[in-house]
Parts: C-alpha cells; structure tokens; sequence
C-alpha cells in the first residue's frame, strides 16, 4: 500500500511539473541513453530536492539498475519467486534421482536469486528516491557546485 501511496505522490509531482514544461520533461526522459549527472527528469538539480537524485543514482550504481526498474512490478518478483521455487524442485529431484543436470540447474537457480535481488533493490532505489523527493528537501545535486549536471558519468 506504501508503494502504491508513493507512486501517486510521485505522479502528482510529476504532473505539476509537467504543467511547466511537459515537453522538455519528455524529451529529457527519452533523450537518457545513460546515467547523467544530477538529476535525469522531474526534479531540478540545482534545486532544494537535487541531493535526492545524487542518492538515487549511487543506489543504481551500487546494485546495477537501469532506468527500466521503474517497471518491475509485484508480479515480476513474484514471477522470479514461482521460478526460483521451481528451479529449487527441480534440483532437489535431479539430485535425488542421481541425473545429470545438477549444476546446470543449480546455476540457473543462483542466476534467478541474484536477478530477484536485483530487481528488489533497485525497486527499492526507487522508492527512496520518490519519499525523497516528497518528504525531503536535502539541497542541490552535488553535480551544481561541479558544474557537471547533465553530462553523462564516466564511471
């Protein structure tokens, strides 16, 4: 419900903003190739919610996210979690049985764990950034005093 609560705060916020300048936000957004400095859409960098995109963007850094997480759902986790489980049935009877296939299987398993993992916290990362963005005013991007916003990161 939390999550639900956030994400119409942050479609409001988005909606006033657009109300300002709904093509240059637009543009922006389908323009983003790649990670930029400061903040990528919506919010200014340079104003008082800008740090909330630099905490943001080491998150996605940390955990390797992409712009597409804001499209994970409950159901795609819940969809890697019915996958997960299978993947683990079918271990254990492969194993049982002695058949080949044990570490193929076990490899598909570790690769849907860490995929699930992912997925949660760059959701997560997501969710920060939109209660930021709404209960917070922690000050500029550091890409302001840089001059840097808007160039793409290097690393």
């Amino acid at each position: 419900m939390r999550s639900y609560c956030l994400i119409i705060v942050f479609l409001t916020v988005l909606y006033n903003s657009c109300a300002t300048g709904a093509a240059s936000i637009s543009e922006n957004i389908h323009r983003q190739k790649r990670d930029n400095f400061g903040c990528d859409a919506v919010v200014t960098s340079c104003g008082s919610r800008g740090a909330c995109c630099d905490v943001h963007d080491q998150c996605y850094k940390e955990h390797g996210c992409t712009w597409t997480s804001w499209f994970i759902t409950d159901s795609t986790v819940a969809n890697i979690d019915q996958s997960i489980l299978t993947l683990e049935a079918s271990k254990l009877l492969v194993e049982k049985l002695d058949l080949a296939g044990a570490a193929v299987i076990a490899d598909s398993l570790q690769q849907a764990k860490k995929i699930r993992d992912q997925m949660v916290a760059c959701r997560q990362c997501n969710n920060d950034v939109m209660s930021c963005v709404v209960n917070l005013n922690p000050g500029p991007s550091t890409c302001c005093t840089a001059k840097t916003c808007g160039q793409p990161r290097t690393n």
